[in-house]
């Protein structure tokens, strides 16, 4: 059986809840949502397993949890699963998210969230210590204003991830 390049790979969406995506400029949200959405039919095409990441925050009201903007997106897609984070900006800190993985046979991570200078930084930084190769880009990521990327940050993605123009090839779909 021939190899498809969405083999052993997973989706992780991080930290798109509502209450989060309210926070970055329109033109940023709009674009990253449009990756997302590719993302998302992509995966249900293939069934691609897609992890949406979120962290817990009480007082929230359902809206504001579980998919938040990509609730609709998803619709249709048999392979999601919803993992909150533990205390941690780390979603590896929630050790089902690892067991989850592994029980999938996931040796890839596409990545792509907000929050790229922290909560994403570090769950991409656990899955490439756990041995993932993880693959994002500049357009599958994004930062509030009040959240400027400092260069070492985006440096690490470079130099330790598969990352920049070229991932819809890395995952087997067509670029736009």
């Amino acid at each position: 059986m021939k190899t498809q390049p969405w083999d052993s790979l997973a989706v992780l969406l991080v930290d798109m809840q509502g209450h989060l995506t309210r926070t970055l400029e329109k033109t940023v949200l709009d674009a990253l949502l449009s990756n997302m959405f590719r993302i998302i039919e992509h995966c249900k095409r293939h069934d691609i397993p897609i992890i949406v990441i979120e962290g817990f925050n009480p007082g929230l009201d359902d809206e504001e949890h579980v998919l938040g903007c990509l609730q609709d997106a998803l619709e249709g897609a048999s392979l999601v699963r919803v993992i909150e984070k533990q205390g941690s900006p780390d979603p590896f800190s929630n050790p089902a998210l690892e067991a989850h993985l592994r029980s999938l046979g996931t040796q890839r991570v596409l990545a792509s969230g907000i929050f790229a200078s922290y909560c994403m930084l570090h769950g991409c930084r656990s899955a490439v210590a756990r041995g993932y190769e993880v693959i994002t880009s500049d357009d599958l990521m994004a930062d509030a204003p009040d959240m400027v990327r400092e260069p070492w940050r985006t440096d690490w993605y470079r130099e330790a991830c598969s990352f920049g123009p070229g991932w819809e090839r890395l995952i087997g779909m067509p670029a736009c």
